[in-house]
């Protein structure tokens, strides 16, 4: 599954899998909200829960005029997302 980073029009960037989108609404899997934290001088990506996640997949439609951008992640992302999965379970 690909995983992406959604832009929201509220200023929020989420880290996700993308599994289904038309339209009107893109659905998405294991949303995490990621952030830029200052970690003693130097800039760090955190996630945080954008919604708990339940034990199981947590599937979540997003109305399409509430995204502004959504990309790609890169390998160091997807291993990053990775890691902070498993610790949000």
């Amino acid at each position: 599954m690909n995983h992406s980073l959604i832009k929201l029009l509220n200023g929020g960037t989420i880290i996700c899998s993308i599994v289904d989108e038309n339209d009107t609404h893109v659905s998405v899997a294991d949303p995490l909200k990621l952030e830029i934290v200052d970690h003693g001088g130097v800039p760090s990506l955190m996630t945080t829960y954008w919604i708990p996640l339940p034990d199981e997949e947590l599937r979540v439609d997003i109305k399409q005029n509430h995204v502004i951008m959504v990309s790609d992640v890169t390998e160091d992302m997807e291993v990053f997302y990775m890691k902070a999965l498993r610790h949000a379970r």
